[in-house]
């Protein structure tokens, strides 16, 4: 139990002890276990403060479908992640690349756990489905930051640091938005008779067009 509730601190305070330690084999199994914890619990809370907007059976399901997103994102990920170490002179193991990949999701998923509060609150004090939307976006855009920052510990201050870290990134990125749009919606819509698992047979204009408000009429429950 000690080892879990000092995991958090260790990855926000001194990730370079992190990252030593998933370099690691025999630590490896056991980081491996309580970043799928962090990863899980801070999705879960964030989760379900964007679906309160909606409400009711949304909350569960959005819970439910943001650390799954993330997970997602990470499994499909890693290989490149891997490549990508191997591209620029990092010679990790497959095990060693998933344990840092899943340390920066951890990381990230803290922030989120942090930042859950302040999003519930402002759903509390009447923000309407965009700002929710463009808050959401915020915190997601600092968690990422903070798995950057996260990624840049591991990738070391050697030849091709940016190069392999933006590569990460940059993925990252990628396979995210599309999981993430794959899941949708988060947020739900007041207007729908019925809580939708997912945003099947509609009309959409795309991630970019949802974050702008673009056809709200052809887009609804997309978010």
């Amino acid at each position: 139990m000690s080892a879990l509730l000092s995991h958090p601190v260790e990855l926000l305070r001194t990730p370079a002890r992190a990252v030593q330690r998933r370099a690691e084999p025999a630590e490896q199994r056991a980081t491996a276990r309580r970043d799928l914890v962090t990863i899980t619990l801070g999705g879960l809370l964030f989760g379900a403060a964007v679906g309160s907007l909606r409400g009711g059976a949304q909350v569960p399901i959005a819970a439910l479908k943001i650390p799954l997103a993330t997970l997602l994102t990470l499994a499909v990920s890693a290989p490149g992640f891997a490549a990508f170490a191997g591209a620029f002179g990092r010679r990790w193991s497959f095990r060693e690349t998933l344990a840092v990949a899943l340390g920066a999701g951890a990381r990230a998923s803290l922030v989120l756990f942090g930042l859950a509060p302040a999003l519930w609150l402002a759903i509390d004090l009447g923000v309407n489905q965009q700002g929710v939307r463009w808050l959401a976006t915020i915190a997601y855009a600092l968690a990422g930051l903070s798995g950057l920052g996260f990624m840049l510990h591991a990738v070391g201050p050697r030849r091709g640091r940016w190069a392999t870290t933006l590569s990460f990134a940059g993925l990252f990125l990628l396979v995210g938005a599309q999981s993430a749009w794959l899941l949708r919606p988060f947020i739900g819509d007041a207007r729908d008779a019925s809580i939708p698992l997912f945003a099947h047979g509609r009309r959409e204009g795309g991630l970019v067009g949802s974050l702008l408000g673009a056809g709200n009429e052809s887009e609804r429950g997309s978010d």
